[in-house]
Formats: structure tokens, C-alpha cells, sequence
């Protein structure tokens, strides 16, 4: 009798105490977790709204040091075509001497593939250079249009292809969005050293795409 009471006392009292600590035990322990887990999400949360706050800064400054760079395009495009408009005969021939070194023309001609009865234009001619070349090159193009926005350049560009008595060059006044130029016409467009000094060049390639044909060319050189 006294083993069979001391059996249930064992089984009834000494296994159920242990077993309620250890549910305490582990109800103490989820708690924990839980708010350790909580703890551990709020500092991710924090840490991402902050690290969200600087790339937003960090995007700001980006798209204002992006305006300033323009800005600062824009004033040396200004200071050099003031320059070049100003430049006298014997000066544009002098630049274009050194052009002639490192232009390499037979090499824009092969980009552009020309050959007898292309029509091509150069846009931002300027005083001319590659126009003038592309029509006097022998097996190339068949007419050039000769492009620019400024008018002083137009018109001493115009002096220019008067003087050497080329009748293939048609030199066009442009607008800073198009070019003026007919369309589906063209087999190669040239922009030289130009598209840097572009505020619509958006509209200007749309006006350009326009004027090609469908296997038209587009070439682009640019130094900036």
C-alpha cells in the first residue's frame, strides 16, 4: 500500500510541478523571443527609413549637380561659339589645317557610307568643314545639306560654298529643336562635335529620323 500511494503521490504531484514550470518556463521564453524579435524588426525598420531619407538627399544633390553641370555646358558652348564666330578666314583656315589631322575623314565617309548619289546632311556645320569636304570628294555625295543655328555661321558658311563654287551644298538654317531638313530624303546624317551643345536633342533625333530614309545612317562624333 505504501509503494502504490507513494507511486501516485509521485505521479499526481512530483511530474506536475515540473511540468507547469516548464510551460512558465517556455510561455516566459516566447515572450522574450517575441519581443526580442519585435525589437530586432523596429531597429531594421528605422535603419531602412533612415538609409531611404539619405538616397533620397543623395538624389536631390545628384539631380542639382546634374543642372549645375549643364549650366556649366551651356556657358562653355556659349564662350566657344562666341569664339568661332569672331574667327577671321585665315583663322578658320588655320583650325581646319589642323581638323584635317585628326577628324579622319575617310573614315567618317566609310561610317556614313557614302558613295556617288548619297544625299547627306551635316548638322551643326558650322563653317562647314564636312560639308565642304563630302562635296568635293570625288565618288561621294551627290547633294549635302549644311545645317547650323546661328546665323552668322550660316551666312559665312554660304560665303564659303559660294566661293569655292560648289552647287551640291544647300546650307539650311535650323532651329535649336529641328533641323529643317526634307524628309525620308537623307542617306546619312553627320552631327560633329555638336550634340553636347543640344537642349532638344529629344526633338532635334526625332526631326533627324524623320529625314532618313529607312536604311538611313546616323553618325555621331562628340569630344566633350
Amino acid at each position: 500500500m505504501g509503494d502504490s500511494n507513494a507511486g501516485k503521490d509521485f505521479q499526481g504531484t512530483n511530474l506536475a510541478k515540473p511540468i507547469a514550470y516548464l510551460g512558465l518556463l517556455v510561455c516566459v521564453v516566447s515572450a522574450s523571443a517575441c519581443r526580442d524579435g519585435r525589437s530586432e524588426l523596429d531597429q531594421l525598420k528605422d535603419k531602412t527609413a533612415r538609409l531611404e531619407e539619405r538616397l533620397k538627399g543623395l538624389e536631390a544633390e545628384r539631380a542639382s549637380l546634374r543642372q549645375e553641370v549643364l549650366h556649366l555646358r551651356e556657358i562653355r558652348g556659349q564662350l566657344i561659339s562666341s569664339s568661332y564666330r569672331k574667327m577671321n578666314p585665315q583663322q578658320v583656315q588655320v583650325m581646319e589645317e589642323k581638323r584635317e589631322k585628326w577628324e579622319k575623314l575617310s573614315e567618317v565617309s566609310q561610317a556614313l557610307g557614302l558613295k556617288r548619289g548619297s544625299i547627306v546632311a551635316d548638322v551643326g556645320a558650322g563653317y562647314g568643314f564636312f560639308a565642304i569636304r563630302f562635296a568635293q570628294m570625288v565618288d561621294s555625295a551627290d547633294h549635302v545639306f549644311g545645317v547650323d543655328t546661328d546665323e552668322e555661321l550660316v551666312r559665312r558658311m554660304k560665303h564659303r560654298i559660294q566661293k569655292l563654287g560648289l552647287r551640291n551644298v544647300q546650307v539650311v538654317l535650323g532651329s535649336t529643336g529641328d533641323p529643317g531638313l526634307p524628309s525620308g530624303l537623307l542617306d546619312a546624317v553627320l552631327i560633329a562635335d555638336t550634340y553636347h551643345e543640344m537642349k532638344e536633342y529629344r526633338s532635334m533625333l526625332s526631326h533627324l529620323r524623320q529625314a532618313l530614309k529607312p536604311d538611313g545612317r546616323l553618325v555621331v562624333l562628340d569630344y566633350f
